[in-house]
């Protein structure tokens, strides 16, 4: 296992890339991306004491490397199942699936950890939002308060999120122990900074030219054409996202090669 430094024009590719991955199998890959969604979606409303609201939060590497795993055999020209999403939390994942849960328990504890640092700014309004406790729409005014407690979060969680950024790949296709694979995660992300800042800032034109065209199509066509290809565009766009992970690690770290033994 190698970590590479890659040039920083790559950050825009693995942004293609994940499109082209994506109408490779669009069929599995958008199965896969809606099961993604709904499996948060549900766990969230579950009305579980105590582990309930945080058990998205405990899923989340587990199902990035299912997704992860997913889209590197579509790449390679496969046809994995759909639920092969589930693979790193299937009976084959074995001692792996106790690596990736912990590292869900860390991603909890990171978000808690940073929420409530925000409720010493704003008193919880900004934790209330990320809950789902105040709801938020185009007519919600957000203080100055508010505002200055989302700041705190990104400002907490950001570091995490590059521990927790490679993190999933390495405990799943390298079999590291959750806190090596941490160290990793965090070794890689920072030798490639320049690639990943130009890969987000790509991600963030894509998101900013697709909130153009539906706002143009809304104004010269009609309002409901637009409507009628937002959850469709949103989907495809959030799909192409993950599946562009995937390139990010196989260029910046040296990945096994054949499958994984997991997707099926």
């Amino acid at each position: 296992m190698q970590v590479k430094k890659v040039p920083a024009t790559l950050g825009w590719r693995w942004v293609v890339e994940g499109f082209t991955i994506l109408f490779k199998s669009p069929g599995i890959m958008l199965v896969a991306g809606l099961l993604l969604f709904f499996t948060l979606l549900i766990t969230s409303a579950l009305p579980i004491p105590l582990i309930g609201p945080v058990l998205p939060l405990l899923l989340t590497p587990a199902l990035s490397f299912g997704f992860a795993d997913l889209t590197r055999e579509v790449a390679a020209g496969r046809k994995p199942m759909p639920f092969s999403l589930f693979a790193g939390l299937g009976p084959k994942a074995a001692g792996l699936r106790r690596e990736l849960l912990l590292l869900g328990v860390f991603n909890a504890t990171a978000t808690l950890v940073a929420l409530l640092l925000t409720q010493l700014v704003d008193g919880g309004g900004w934790s209330r939002l990320m809950t789902g406790e105040t709801q938020m729409d185009v007519t919600t005014e957000v203080d100055v308060e508010t505002f200055e407690a989302a700041l705190v979060f990104m400002m907490f969680y950001a570091p995490f999120q590059a521990a927790f950024w490679f993190s999933p790949l390495f405990a799943g296709m390298h079999r590291v122990p959750a806190v090596k694979a941490i160290f990793y995660s965090i070794v890689s992300v920072w030798r490639n900074k320049l690639a990943l800042i130009v890969y987000f800032a790509a991600w963030l034109v894509v998101a900013v030219g697709w909130s153009f065209l539906v706002r143009l199509m809304a104004a010269v066509v009609a309002p409901s054409a637009a409507s009628m290809i937002i959850i469709p565009g949103l989907l495809v766009l959030m799909v192409a996202l993950y599946s562009s992970f995937w390139p990010t690690y196989r260029d910046i770290v040296d990945p096994p090669l054949g499958p994984s033994g997991l997707t099926g």
